[in-house]
């Protein structure tokens, strides 16, 4: 994933999330995480909408090539990028899932300090774990996904950036869908975890993270099983090792196993799919 290391020094005001009603969050940020695609023209009408109507926010766009009905992912990918955002942030995070009939509850939470705007798509659970009792219903929406930032988010991230959003009610746990993340299982001689996202050079992102890792290899010997015929049997922290080329893994900065090839592709050269097994083997 390339991301530009963007700095953001705006004066805020604190506010309180349990009452939201009348307090403004000035010169803040509103960012967009869809499924729309990249090259939809709905993701410019979203933008456009929000330029439009909150003047005073800038507007970032997270990523819009998320999967439909991949909650996994989009959780996923937000946690890769989440840490770099001022407080008070609001991500609006759009992405249709396959209960959103039985599911119309649109729900604002506060995660590190910043708001999430998103459907009751199960989202909240992934992000939040057991901590999640603050969460607000604070509309609901049954029209159209593609429309949902014009007709619904974007009106919302406008009322709650402007101090107005009082239509705020408390989600009542058997009104919240849980959704369970993808978890990493072991057995005594293997770990098995799986490929959640590809970035825009198809470097393999997945859920392993480096405290589930550890206790694995336990500082023994491991193999990283890519192929029938390719494996890696150490972690790089120093990169420009492989600058002449090959295939590296490393622990990315939200501490989750990825699998690289220098100017190549992960993907194509080992035939990896999205939730797709990788397994680890201690020898």
């Amino acid at each position: 994933m390339n991301l530009a290391l963007i700095v953001f020094i705006y004066p805020e005001t604190l506010i309180s999330f349990s009452n939201l009603s009348g307090f403004q969050i000035k010169n803040s940020l509103i960012t967009l995480l869809t499924d729309f695609g990249p090259n939809s023209f709905q993701t410019v009408r979203s933008r456009a909408w929000l330029t439009r109507h909150c003047a005073q926010q800038n507007i970032f766009d997270v990523s819009h090539d998320i999967h439909p009905n991949d909650i996994n992912e989009a959780a996923y990918v937000f946690t890769l990028v989440q840490d770099q955002f001022q407080d008070k942030t609001v991500h609006i995070i759009a992405i249709d899932f396959d209960k959103r009939i039985a599911h119309q509850e649109i729900i604002l939470f506060e995660y590190n300090n910043q708001f999430i705007l998103t459907y009751n798509s199960g989202l909240a659970t992934i992000l939040l774990g057991e901590d999640s009792n603050d969460i607000k219903v604070v509309g609901t929406y049954d029209g159209q996904h593609i429309e949902s930032v014009v007709d619904c988010f974007g009106p919302l991230a406008k009322q709650l950036v402007d101090g107005q959003l009082s239509d705020q009610k408390p989600m009542l746990p058997d009104q919240l869908h849980i959704k369970t993340p993808l978890h990493p299982v072991t057995t005594e001689k293997m770990l098995h975890g799986h490929v959640v996202y590809f970035d825009s050079r198809e470097t393999c992102y997945t859920n392993i993270s480096k405290q589930v890792f550890d206790q694995f290899v336990s500082g023994g010997s491991f193999d990283i099983i890519l192929s029938r015929h390719e494996r890696i049997s150490k972690i790089t922290s120093e990169l420009r090792s492989y600058e002449g080329g090959g295939t590296y893994c490393y622990f990315n900065t939200s501490g989750m196993l990825t699998i690289s090839v220098y100017r190549g592709s992960a993907k194509r050269m080992y035939g990896l799919k999205r939730g797709q097994t990788i397994m680890i083997e201690k020898r």
